[in-house]
């Protein structure tokens, strides 16, 4: 069912740049969230939500970098042992997973500083043959197979626990869905727009941010 992030004592109209988190979802040490973006210093902000993903998802997030330098950048991480990462890299996506992806982009290149891009990232189950699956502004990307995870770790929003990886610049809305989103539907909620959220519930969906 629908976990919106006001169902998980935030609300996006209360949280801003010039007030603290709420519990539960909380930002570190001075990410905030402006207007409805969360926005990121790229060196010690991030944050942290109480929820713990399913092995079948969709992850998706608007995102603006002001950096396209070879540093990692976390925008949805997993923490280790079994780890499960949708970063940037030097411009382009970076994928790791504990069932095998290896910093694959998924086909996600040349994603420029300073412009909004939406990234989604489809895990249909385990041990499938093009299981992974990479969505840039509605479009299949690319795609890999999947092994064998179970997380047992809740997600991060913007940097990855214990190592940094910190992002620089914006992200919005964030969705994490407890279900794989078809093609129509990930191209439905781009053309939404930047900044444009869904009315009522969703089904799967655990967090909207």
């Amino acid at each position: 069912g629908l976990m919106p992030l006001a169902s998980a004592s935030v609300s996006k109209s209360a949280l801003d740049c010039s007030r603290p988190g709420k519990p539960n979802v909380t930002l570190q040490p001075t990410a905030c969230i402006d207007g409805t973006t969360l926005s990121f210093d790229g060196v010690n902000d991030y944050v942290t939500t109480p929820l713990t993903p399913n092995s079948t998802f969709t992850w998706i997030a608007w995102i603006n970098t002001k950096s396209a330098a070879a540093s990692y950048q976390s925008i949805l991480a997993v923490p280790n042992p079994n780890y499960m990462l949708m970063d940037l890299y030097a411009g382009a996506g970076s994928f790791w997973s504990y069932d095998g992806l290896g910093g694959t982009t998924l086909g996600a290149t040349g994603l420029a500083a300073g412009r909004w891009y939406h990234l989604a990232f489809v895990r249909e189950g385990n041990s499938l043959i093009n299981g992974y699956k990479l969505y840039v502004n509605g479009i299949l990307t690319g795609q890999a197979n999947t092994g064998i995870w179970n997380p047992i770790n809740n997600v991060w929003i913007g940097g990855r626990s214990g190592v940094g990886q910190y992002f620089n610049g914006s992200i919005d809305d964030v969705r994490i869905y407890n279900r794989t989103l078809s093609q129509a539907e990930i191209y439905t909620n781009y053309n939404d727009g930047k900044g444009s959220y869904s009315n009522g519930p969703e089904p799967g969906l655990q967090l909207g941010l």
